[in-house]
């Protein structure tokens, strides 16, 4: 192996003097690239493991966890549990803001201080001074299994595998069954998927254009000059409001001495309305009498609409053309 990066604290050398080092409690892996180590004297430390800085460096954090470690630690579920020597702790991680706290919850017996494990969604830890074996409710810390076992020697840990604990005694090799292992977390649910976002369709009915002739009204002897309509067909994916306009472009015929093609373009008044989702609607425009006229004469007219809709989901749009007639 190749040696890339190491980190000790500046006064490690009166530390290991007096057997209050590091060396007691293996490095733990956590998110965001950050390890958790902890010494002797129970001072937590959080460090880059993509820059360790060497000896004297400045960790991310650090903080006094309890008066004394060894044997070890885990992380799990967004909690690092620590033995200490007056019992396991447990440290909710801050892996964006490198930091740890102590678990408001957390309330252990402090004679388990054994090097903890998780499986069957329990922490397990041993009291290698009574023989005893534990099951911890993960976030509080209280006892849900108590296994007497043969002696142990100190810092002794157990280890799981599909379903079952095994725990090395002073002449035995000890396996368990977790006859009820505890469901581990349920993970947060995934946020519900945005609603698709609406459709519409538009069609031009037909490109002819119906022409109406008011009729006078009371005193007027002269009527109102006619006017035409035209009809599209709106239809939607969801309920909602509606808005509908266009634009027609009257193409003269005749051509400007550069070559190109006269035209005049007309916009038709926009119109409000309401679909229901799923359901065409017909919706018609009005034509003034100068768009009128210029068809009366025969001369070429081409239309396009745009349909805007508008409902909580969002809005869609929709356009349509064609060739307008009488």
């Amino acid at each position: 192996m190749t040696l890339l990066d190491h980190w000790a604290p500046s006064n490690w050398q009166s530390l290991d003097s007096g057997d209050v080092d590091l060396g007691s409690s293996a490095p733990v892996l956590l998110p965001n690239g950050l390890v958790f180590e902890i010494g002797k004297q129970g001072v937590g430390y959080l460090l880059s493991a993509s820059h360790l800085g060497g000896t004297g460096a400045s960790p991310s954090y650090q903080g006094q966890v309890c008066s004394g470690s060894w044997g070890g630690a885990i992380y799990y579920n967004g909690i690092i549990y620590v033995t200490c020597s007056s019992g396991l702790r447990a440290l909710a991680l801050n892996a964006s803001a490198p930091s740890f706290s102590a678990v408001g919850t957390w309330q252990v017996n402090s004679a388990i201080n054994g090097p903890p494990i998780v499986a069957g969604g329990l922490v397990w830890a041993a009291d290698w001074n009574t023989g005893t074996l534990y099951g911890l409710d993960p976030q509080t810390g209280q006892a849900v299994v108590k296994q007497t076992t043969p002696g142990m020697e100190h810092f002794t840990t157990p280890a799981g595998s599909d379903g079952k604990l095994f725990l090395a005694t002073g002449s035995t090799v000890e396996a368990y069954t977790i006859a009820n292992p505890a469901s581990s977390p349920a993970p947060p649910a995934p946020p519900p998927a945005p609603p698709p976002p609406p459709t519409c369709v538009l069609k031009l009915r037909s490109g002819r254009v119906k022409v109406h002739h008011p009729k006078p009204r009371g005193h007027h002897k002269h009527p109102a000059p006619p006017f035409g309509t035209v009809r599209l067909v709106a239809t939607c994916s969801e309920d909602g409001g509606v808005t509908l306009g266009g634009v027609v472009t009257e193409h003269l015929g005749k051509k400007h001495r550069r070559g190109t093609a006269r035209t005049r373009t007309f916009h038709v008044a926009k119109v409000t309305s309401t679909v229901t989702g799923g359901i065409a609607r017909t919706l018609q425009l009005r034509v003034g009498p100068r768009l009128l006229h210029a068809l009366a004469r025969g001369i070429r007219a081409s239309g396009s609409f745009s349909l805007t809709a508008s409902n909580p989901e969002g809005t869609a749009r929709a356009v349509a053309g064609g060739r307008l007639r009488l």
